[in-house]
């Protein structure tokens, strides 16, 4: 990033896995005048899952969003997750767009629906989702 040969930085970045804001990456991006692309922002969906999935990295994901959940209900928060999910993303003024795989058309359009309908989602609720992350995750590793 400090060498300005690139244009844009692709990171992982979501509720569960912060460190790119909180060690700076996305604000380093912003200063340098870079595109931020976010891989992974709804982190396989396990923010209010109810069940964990089996691959590693999905159960680590399931793992945190269950911890930072047991903090208790956040007031105002979408009760669609992936809804969450996406707002807490894009409610960050450095990203300027998200990697969101999918194999069903349907969750696609879903998605789409939801940036371009049904986003910002309340920045208190932001908020108290960075709050929990900086309590409970900040030596918690980034995910790759």
């Amino acid at each position: 990033m400090e060498s300005g040969l690139f244009d844009t930085l692709q990171t992982s970045f979501n509720v569960v896995d912060q460190g790119a804001s909180t060690d700076g990456l996305l604000a380093l991006a912003a200063e340098k005048g870079m595109g931020v692309i976010i891989k992974r922002p709804i982190a396989n969906g396990a923010w209010g899952a109810e069940g964990s999935p089996t691959s590693e990295n999905r159960a680590e994901y399931f793992r945190r969003a269950e911890t930072m959940a047991a903090l208790g209900p956040i007031a105002g928060a979408p009760g669609d997750r992936i809804l969450a999910a996406l707002g807490f993303v894009f409610a960050h003024p450095e990203v300027d767009t998200a990697i969101v795989g999918t194999w069903d058309s349907a969750h696609l359009i879903n998605n789409i629906q939801m940036v371009e309908g049904r986003l910002p989602i309340p920045k208190e609720v932001v908020e108290e989702l960075c709050r929990r992350f900086d309590h409970l995750g900040r030596d918690w590793v980034q995910l790759m």
